[in-house]
């Protein structure tokens, strides 16, 4: 098998012979944070964008990231040049190093894997997905930490049920997918849910290219307004857009993928084509 390599505190090495501490409080509290990107024409994709979220995340939880952005893109670009995938999928994690009597952290510890990225299968594009809901606020939602407690326990239900994503709820208002973020088109207007969410880097992208196509408004998005919506998709780094034609035993729309979300991504296909990095 061909050695992967990723970075650690500083080196690039071996995967096999990084080591992160037992005593991590990520490991024990779990407290951290993270932030996940790929490579267009082995580049990496918003880089930028990604980084400042990954800082952002950071100081959610009064932590530093002990890297800047010229730094992290010498590193990147050594990582993507040993590990040689056709599309690698980046992920950068913040821990907050070791634990100190029992509840404080000390030095963080910063790592960053890759491995190879693959698109979702044609047939979800092409067909659409299924969501299932759930009432559940993420802690601290404004940072991609790693909490996916809940997330990782409802994979199982997930499958059973033939779905995509879970998508979550206040009880009242859609929020985000569990790796995802929510749009539908209700009489004729793009509406994505703006708090209590993590802002997706796809999803800043996607309301810029449909300002061109149709109104958008970012507002809470009660849950009941969905039997009205007549096309709904999720966006995401590892998902680009997916058509949604159910949600539950809701089916949206015609129970196909609608004509304006087929038009945005074409049009991401297209932007991603152009991308120079």
């Amino acid at each position: 098998m061909e050695k992967s390599f990723c970075y650690f505190n500083g080196q690039i090495m071996p995967l096999a012979e990084a080591r992160l501490p037992i005593d991590d409080i990520s490991i024990l509290r779990g407290y951290g944070v993270f932030d996940f990107l790929r490579t267009v024409n082995k580049k990496p994709f918003h880089l930028k964008d990604h980084y400042e979220r990954l800082v952002n995340s950071a100081r959610v939880l009064d932590l530093e990231l002990p890297i800047d952005l010229e730094n992290l893109k010498k590193v990147l670009k050594e990582l993507i040049e040993k590990n040689d995938y056709q599309n690698a999928g980046i992920r950068m994690v913040l821990t907050g190093g070791q634990l100190v009597n029992g509840i404080n952290f000390s030095k963080p510890n910063f790592f960053i894997l890759t491995e190879e990225w693959k698109p979702l299968s044609d047939e979800l594009f092409h067909q659409g997905a299924k969501l299932i809901t759930c009432d559940y606020c993420r802690v601290l939602p404004e940072a991609k930490n790693t909490n996916y407690l809940l997330a990782v326990k409802k994979q199982k239900e997930k499958n059973e049920q033939q779905a995509l994503e879970i998508l979550y709820l206040d009880q009242v208002n859609i929020l985000e997918a569990s790796t995802s973020n929510f749009f539908a088109i209700i009489n004729n207007e793009l509406i994505t849910p703006k708090e209590n969410i993590l802002f997706g880097v796809t999803r800043k992208i996607i309301i810029q290219l449909a300002k061109d196509i149709l109104s958008v408004r970012e507002n809470c998005l009660p849950f009941e307004e969905i039997k009205n919506a007549s096309e709904c998709f999720i966006t995401a780094t590892n998902k680009d857009i997916v058509p949604i034609v159910k949600i539950n035993e809701q089916i949206i729309g015609t129970g196909v993928p609608g004509f304006t979300t087929k038009l945005l991504m074409e049009k991401y296909k297209k932007y991603i084509e152009n991308y120079k990095g």
